[in-house]
């Protein structure tokens, strides 16, 4: 058996015939609400990677100090926290020193005026 297939020069559909349906569109908005400045991914990307060192160090931290204040007591636990709390001040001690001063395009405050 062999397939044979007739190709046609010239086929038309009766769905070629029908007028194709033309909506009016118009833009809703042409002109953008807010434009907004993208930071730069050097320093997002190094802020991302500290959050995620101190995601991995944290645990690990407070496994070690339970570890050697003798494990699962109040004690123990009391010396976690404490660990804790040192390094978020300990943090935000380095993010006021190494914070920028100013930068351009910062809003100066000014008093208000009566």
């Amino acid at each position: 058996d062999v397939a044979v297939i007739e190709v046609a020069e010239l086929t038309v559909k009766l769905v070629a015939l029908v007028a194709p349906n033309f909506t009016a569109v118009a833009p809703v908005n042409s002109v953008p609400v807010m434009v907004t400045d993208v930071p730069p991914a050097g320093m997002e990307a190094a802020m991302h990677m500290l959050g995620y060192f101190g995601g991995f160090l944290g645990p690990l931290m407070i496994g070690w100090i339970l570890d050697l204040s003798g494990g699962m007591s109040t004690r123990g636990w009391g010396l976690a926290f404490l660990h804790i709390a040192v390094v978020i001040f300990l943090g935000r001690l380095v993010f006021i020193r190494l914070g920028p001063r100013s930068l351009a395009g910062d809003r100066v405050a000014t008093p208000a005026r009566l």
